[in-house]
């Protein structure tokens, strides 16, 4: 996965995705360094994770595979960098 997002790289931001990004970001009162310009060196992530911190997260359309096969999920890097994201919490997990 990290191969091929080195390979696509990042999205070409424009001045006004930039200003808009650093005017949110101000807002939010965290350092202004506006969208992310450059593919991390390594993906972030973990194999397994505690049952404490398991909480829910967002959905796919992945379903039963999952459970079968390797699967990876990709979150692509087009968050304002201090920002919230939504979170679902499902009481079942």
């Amino acid at each position: 996965m990290q191969a091929n997002v080195v390979q696509v790289g990042m999205p070409a931001w424009s001045d006004a995705d930039q200003q808009f990004a650093k005017a949110f970001q101000r807002a939010m009162k965290v350092p202004e360094s506006g969208l992310v310009t450059t593919v991390a060196d390594t993906l972030r992530g973990r194999e397994a994770m505690p049952d404490d911190e398991k909480m829910g997260g967002p959905s796919d359309d992945v379903g039963d595979i999952m459970w079968s096969l390797p699967t990876a999920t990709l979150s692509f890097p087009s968050n304002i960098p201090g920002a919230t994201g939504r979170t679902t919490r499902r009481p079942w997990m």
